[in-house]
């Protein structure tokens, strides 16, 4: 099966969760790039990978350990012991590093979009991508193409027309592309304005994007792979509760064909009782006619049964905010993946 996904996900317990819990089917059309987000030891990592998504990956450390791609290598390197697929996910300021063809043949390299007014042109890491092609032919490059997060119309347009121009000038005929990335994703990173017990949603600019860069190169349509961060670029487990107190509001983040929905739980400043937990959220959810149904997706299901069983318990305890990013990183997984099998 052609993959059509690639999911940017943080190597987190919700995360991890999500992704152990997809369907059969989901799991054979998408190849997650997983974000470290800490040093973890590599055999460490390893025998998590066996445990939670012992299929490709593409993995990116540089949150982690910044420009050390001695890290990165060893972990490529013993995965191939192992005899797990794990591609290197590279940037333009360490192609050079490292030859990676004794462990690998395939590899990601991420683009930003808009180029950077100090950082090198275009036409300087494409000149370079090149190079490294024509040292090692065998090479699978899978360009990754991040346009960051997309919230307004404006904004969409900006980055289509930068994208369009670099496709055209850059990509169309280039030997060396395996594949185009296409990363965008339209849920916004800050939320904090967003009022306790308000409900709002955010355009999917990201998917009109890309449903129209596949008809407007349609010559190219058998590269172009898309990706994005979901609802879970940014969650309460990032949060240290140790230095701001228990006071996180639980937040509903969930998928739609056409929107991204954002509900916000509330607490009782007095009383500091719950007035909106998730037990509301998901009651809310669970009875409107943006639910997917509890069949579409473990998600689904595990929103559902953690509801039915707090309500059969006359409490409002339907689970913890891990709890949710598996929820809800899974039900978001599992619709994309959906939809782009609708556009093959």
């Amino acid at each position: 099966m052609k993959t059509n996904y690639i999911p940017i996900v943080k190597w987190k317990k919700g995360e991890r969760l999500a992704l152990l819990n997809l369907k059969d089917e989901v799991k054979k059309s998408m190849i997650p790039l997983i974000e470290l987000t800490e040093m973890v030891d590599s055999n460490i990592l390893i025998e998590e990978l066996k445990e939670y998504f012992p299929h490709e990956i593409f993995l990116d450390t540089a949150i982690a350990s910044e420009d050390d791609v001695d890290y990165l290598k060893k972990i490529v390197s013993d995965g191939q012991a192992n005899k797990m697929s794990i591609y290197p996910v590279l940037y333009y300021s360490n192609i050079d590093f490292y030859d990676f063809s004794s462990l690998t043949n395939n590899l990601c390299i991420k683009i930003g979009i808009p180029e950077s007014i100090d950082g090198p042109s275009y036409t300087d890491i494409f000149d370079s991508i090149e190079n490294l092609y024509g040292r090692n032919k065998d090479l699978k490059i899978n360009l990754l193409l991040d346009l960051g997060i997309v919230t307004n119309s404006s904004d969409a347009n900006k980055q289509y027309r930068d994208l369009k121009n670099i496709v055209n000038d850059y990509l169309e005929g280039a030997q060396f592309l395996n594949s185009i990335i296409i990363c965008v994703t339209s849920f916004p990173e800050d939320v904090s304005k967003i009022s306790a017990g308000e409900k709002v949603s955010f355009q999917r600019f990201d998917f009109q994007i890309y449903k129209k860069l596949l008809n407007d190169f349609k010559d190219l349509s058998d590269k172009f792979i898309y990706s994005d961060y979901g609802v879970t670029k940014f969650t309460d487990s990032d949060i240290d509760f140790r230095l701001i107190g228990n006071s996180i509001l639980p937040k509903l983040k969930y998928t739609t064909e056409k929107t991204y929905l954002f509900w916000k739980g509330k607490k009782n400043r007095i009383t500091k009782d719950w007035e909106i937990s998730y037990y509301n959220l998901a009651s809310e959810l669970i009875n409107s006619d943006f639910y997917s149904g509890k069949d579409f997706s473990f998600g689904d299901l595990d929103m559902y049964t953690r509801y039915e069983k707090a309500k059969a318990a006359k409490t409002n305890k339907c689970g913890s905010s891990t709890n949710w990013v598996t929820i809800l990183a899974n039900h978001h997984i599992t619709l994309v993946s959906e939809q782009l099998s609708k556009l093959i």
